[in-house]
């Protein structure tokens, strides 16, 4: 018995199961990632990391390469990663979800709450997974057991006799094949893009490490584009200024990258330094200037100083205190960073140092 047409649809699921690994004795959760189409009951199954949206949608890649194929409405359980509520009977889909949807031209669905039968089509094939995958197997570590199961869905899974279908899923695979959407040309870019300050260290932070990029480019506002392998940082003019791989989970090591060697680099020209601070409003020329007049001997120190929150704080924050500072004619740098604190939330968890150099650094450098 078939109830949907070829080529119709697919259903996506996850499900966990502890696993013991023989090369260390160590019995571990691991999660699987469960494809179907739902005519021929053709499967793609993967060992994920986790369940997040970035997963779903590289997995879901992955098995449109897999199919050769899109079929034309794929339907998932409520999870966030697809579904953000659901509004007058009706769900609403995540905005990112529906982009993927619209990039690959399928119709995203979902089971009804309360109704889980409605996804028996893909729940049902992991209770067959669990006594002809699991059941009597070693897996030697996470890679082994991902060796075996490409082999168990080639060599098992697609040539069994379906208890529905009473056909091979290859088999019928084969039949449904032509009735599935052509990919397209490129596939859907699952990075994400970030904007980040690069900080007094000539780094941008990202998940508890920091990434060097080139020294003319501190404080200033950059674009950082992330994948599963590697970290892009673009100037404000778009070029790439910088490209990394991922710092490994766990690794004690929080600087990727080596900095650049200058001999006896004082940091940015102070001229630079006022550029971009005039660039953050209008008024701020006046408060540089007032500070120059005031600061005689340090006033360089303070305006690097006043450059470096932006590492930590959003600009219209730092404009707010700025004109509190002249309201009170404060011309002190360390002030404008105490108003900050007191008033306004960081950009990240755990405040980064700021270190603004030398206090006298001043018209020399210009």
């Amino acid at each position: 018995m078939v109830e949907t047409d070829p080529g119709q649809r697919a259903n996506h699921d996850w499900s966990d199961y502890n696993v013991t690994f023989t090369l260390t004795g160590e019995t571990r959760k691991v999660t699987f990632f469960s494809y179907i189409l739902s005519y021929s009951r053709r499967q793609y199954m993967n060992l994920t990391d986790d369940k997040t949206q970035d997963t779903l949608l590289r997995e879901l890649i992955a098995a449109f390469i897999y199919m050769d194929g899109v079929p034309h409405e794929i339907k998932s359980d409520n999870q966030k990663a697809c579904v953000d509520r659901w509004e007058m009977g009706r769900a609403v889909f995540n905005r990112r979800y529906l982009e993927f949807a619209t990039h690959y031209r399928f119709r995203p669905l979902t089971i009804t709450p309360g109704k889980p039968t409605e996804n028996l089509k893909i729940e049902r094939p992991f209770y067959y997974f669990e006594r002809s995958f699991l059941k009597g197997r070693r897996f030697k570590d996470q890679e082994d057991l991902r060796s075996q199961l490409r082999r168990w869905l080639c060599e098992i899974n697609d040539q069994r006799i379906h208890g529905t279908t009473r056909r091979q899923p290859i088999d019928m695979y084969k039949d449904e094949l032509p009735f599935l959407q052509s990919l397209p040309a490129h596939h859907f870019d699952t990075s994400h893009i970030v904007h980040l300050t690069v900080n007094q260290e000539s780094c941008v932070q990202w998940k508890g490490y920091h990434y060097v990029v080139p020294k003319q480019y501190m404080y200033e506002l950059c674009a950082v584009r992330i994948t599963q392998e590697y970290l892009e940082v673009y100037s404000q003019g778009g070029e790439k200024i910088a490209t990394h791989p991922l710092a490994e989970k766990g690794s004690r090591e929080r600087y990727v990258g080596k900095p650049q060697k200058t001999a006896r680099s004082r940091g940015v020209p102070i001229s630079d330094v006022i550029r971009r601070l005039n660039d953050f409003a209008p008024e701020m020329e006046e408060y540089t200037g007032q500070v120059k007049r005031h600061k005689p001997s340090s006033w360089g120190y303070h305006l690097r100083k006043m450059l470096a929150l932006k590492v930590n704080y959003h600009i219209d924050d730092i404009l707010l205190a700025v004109r509190r500072a002249q309201q009170y004619k404060v011309f002190d740098a360390s002030t404008i960073e105490g108003f900050l604190k007191n008033n306004s939330e960081p950009k990240y968890n755990a405040r980064l140092s700021i270190k603004s150099g030398n206090h006298n650094n001043n018209n020399n450098e210009q």
